[in-house]
């Protein structure tokens, strides 16, 4: 809520409610530039890009354009390196050496896929911590920055409501009735859980 005040006479002239619960709507982004690149919004507009590779925040308003963010890219040490790695495993003689034509590093995209692999197997969070484990990472991906472990929990919860409103939706849209089992046990601390599994049959049939 926003009000007019006639800054002579000081008085009041309209009061202006806006409502918080309307979703903003965002024009789609058209340029090559954000293949590489995070937008990063004030409202609607972007004001902000971040750099996939390195990270790096760049002023990216409507008046000063993209030239900022590709004048970046020709510079980037970090891209730089990404690009001499997948050309080099390109040169291979194998088949599969095709599909990293159009791949790029992200690193949000493999942290959320730490964090799913890390809940999946039931792995204690200190698995970040561990020298051997950080080693096996950085000969797979050496640019990809492992998050601490009091930094994964906030991960795993953020991920829970992603999945959660996901599935929300996923439901609502079913044309399907859902079934519903309750199964209650004492963990060996003596905890009590309750564990609640829903089933049915999506659009496309399948349970």
């Amino acid at each position: 809520m926003y009000t007019l005040v006639n800054a002579c006479t000081n008085q009041y002239l309209h009061t202006y409610c806006i409502d918080a619960s309307r979703p903003i709507k965002r024009r789609k982004l058209r340029s090559d530039v954000w293949k590489e690149f995070e937008p990063i919004y004030e409202g609607n507009l972007v004001v902000q890009a971040k750099c996939i590779h390195c990270l790096e925040l760049l002023s990216a308003t409507r008046d000063n354009g993209r030239s900022a963010c590709r004048r970046h890219l020709k510079v980037c040490k970090e891209r730089t390196r990404m690009n001499q790695l997948v050309e080099s495993m390109n040169t291979g003689l194998s088949p599969d050496s095709l599909a990293l034509k159009n791949w790029k590093f992200d690193q949000e995209v493999s942290r959320k896929a730490m964090v799913n692999f890390i809940v999946l197997q039931e792995l204690p969070f200190s698995l970040v911590d561990h020298a051997p484990f950080q080693k096996f990472i950085a000969t797979l991906n050496p640019w990809f920055t492992i998050v601490s472990r009091t930094t994964i929990p906030e991960d795993i919860m953020s991920s829970y409501e992603d999945r959660r409103l996901a599935l929300r939706e996923t439901i609502k849209n079913s044309n399907s009735r859902v079934c519903l089992t309750a199964d209650l046990w004492t963990s060996n601390q003596n905890l009590g859980y309750l564990c609640i599994t829903c089933h049915f049959i999506d659009n496309d049939w399948m349970l």
